[in-house]
């Protein structure tokens, strides 16, 4: 009987860079993607997937797995739990959190994109307020998602693997060293290969996968991409700047506290400073 492969769970709340690291461990593993297509067929989304196949994975000789079992890595937005799918071949996690207000507008961004009437009967400043209320959206509370700061804290307790987090600030920063310590977490024995390193980063940059974005929504391919041809044209892209630290102030004078004092535990938890609110004590980071 085939066995089946582990799982490497890429995890974080929606629009906190997951499919940027998508990108970068692909290009890593495999080669720079001819398209994102194949980006999605080598990292699959479970929430897009009807199942991982047991002959699925590849033997990647990673620390983190069995000697000789083929590995999957796969994107999940869900919170950790034993409900999870494929939780019990679970061997590692790698969590990407990011500064909450960027969370919130790369959210709300992407509510535009889709477009549809959950976009129309909402203006900015009701969905910014709404999100801060919540703790996050709520069509990812729905879904399982959680809220911003217990999706983080369901994969802080998920204890049974070793799991390593990482902020997309960092990732953005210093893409390079950001990677290197992601590779070196997952295979700790086996060393990093610094020139296929800087091919992913280079084939993983915001300009190329916007490039193939555009391209892919303008030839009518298939594409790993929400959004339209239409909304591309016009520069309403998946792939955004990658902005960091973004205020609030435009939706409203203040939301910027309001949104600092929702998530005081989640910044100081991973290390974000507080500009419009005293930060808590700052507790140990998984």
């Amino acid at each position: 009987m085939t066995e089946a492969p582990a799982l490497i769970w890429l995890a974080s709340y929606p629009k906190s860079g997951n499919t940027w690291l998508r990108f970068l461990l692909a290009s890593y593993f495999f080669g720079p993607p001819a398209s994102s297509v194949e980006v999605g067929q080598r990292i699959p989304d479970i929430h897009k997937v009807k199942e991982i196949p047991p002959q699925a994975g590849h033997d990647l000789g990673l620390g983190v797995a069995t000697p000789g079992r083929r590995v999957v890595f796969a994107k999940t937005h869900l919170a950790a739990a034993t409900a999870h799918p494929y939780w019990n071949q679970t061997c590692a996690a790698i969590v990407v959190v990011r500064n909450p207000s960027d969370v919130l507008l790369s959210n709300l961004n992407f509510l535009r994109l889709e477009g549809g009437p959950a976009s129309q009967n909402v203006t900015d400043d009701q969905y910014a307020r709404i999100f801060v209320q919540m703790g996050g959206d709520p069509r990812w509370y729905e879904q399982g998602f959680g809220t911003l700061d217990l999706h983080l804290a369901s994969w802080q307790a998920a204890v049974t693997f070793p799991r390593m987090a990482i902020r997309y600030e960092d990732l953005k920063s210093d893409t390079t060293g950001t990677l290197r310590g992601v590779i070196q977490f997952l295979r700790p024995a086996a060393g990093v290969d610094e020139e296929r390193l800087e091919r992913a980063v280079a084939a993983s940059s915001f300009e190329k996968m916007r490039e193939m974005e555009v391209a892919e929504k303008n030839s009518g391919k298939r594409t790993l991409f929400e959004g339209s041809a239409d909304k591309a044209s016009r520069g309403q892209t998946f792939v955004r700047g990658g902005k960091m630290a973004q205020g609030l102030a435009h939706l409203g004078a203040d939301l910027d506290l309001a949104c600092e004092q929702r998530f005081a535990n989640f910044m100081a938890i991973s290390g974000y400073e507080q500009r419009f609110a005293r930060s808590p004590s700052s507790q140990q980071a998984m």
